[in-house]
């Protein structure tokens, strides 16, 4: 889930969501509207960039993937330096293999997404599981984070050193994670294979 909190655009621009698999940008034609919720996936199979926003797709390219531009990137423009999203990053999921239309439309209507929200007190930050299996918390520095197992218990706890903390390994399962730093939050779950 994105959430898009400021945007300043001239009356020729408008913000798109895109991805630039290929090494040259694929943009969807929705326009991205401030303080609003977004569900935006991206899947690439057989060289087919799909975009879907919100469950339906959105636009289509054909690409051929890249393998000497660098690491996988989300929020930010590979090819911009300082150039980041604005805004919250929320539920994030990479899977391993492309998922289908339904697939998609079926997680955004399962997730009960509200794309109104009118008073967001979100921390800006990411949890997701890194390729070891291990859960990634990106967050400004000496952020508090807790994470709980799948019955309510506290099994880590801490405090985000250099804007990233590691967690130990934990067994396969569902897992709450909540971090928080003055007064925002972000509470999210995440999967251990």
């Amino acid at each position: 889930l994105l959430w898009l909190s400021s945007y300043s655009a001239t009356a020729s621009e408008s913000l798109k969501f895109s991805s630039s698999i290929g090494g040259s940008a694929s943009y969807g034609t929705t326009t991205a509207v401030a303080n609003t919720w977004y569900m935006v996936s991206v899947t690439y199979a057989s060289k087919s960039v799909n975009i879907y926003v919100n469950g339906v797709l959105d636009q289509t390219t054909t690409k051929t993937a890249e393998t000497t531009q660098g690491g996988f990137v989300i929020g930010a423009n590979k090819g911009k330096n300082g150039s980041y999203w604005t805004g919250a990053i929320d539920e994030l999921a990479v899977y391993d293999s492309a998922l289908t239309a339904a697939e998609l439309l079926a997680l955004y209507n399962s997730a009960n997404v509200s794309t109104s929200i009118k008073n967001v007190n979100k921390l800006n930050a990411q949890v997701f599981v890194n390729a070891a299996n291990r859960i990634t918390i990106v967050a400004p520095e000496k952020s508090k984070y807790a994470i709980y197992n799948a019955v309510g218990q506290i099994v880590e706890f801490g405090t985000v050193t250099n804007h990233e903390s590691l967690t130990t390994n934990h067994l396969k399962g569902v897992y709450v994670v909540r971090v928080s730093e003055n007064g925002k939050a972000l509470t999210t779950s995440v999967i251990i294979k």
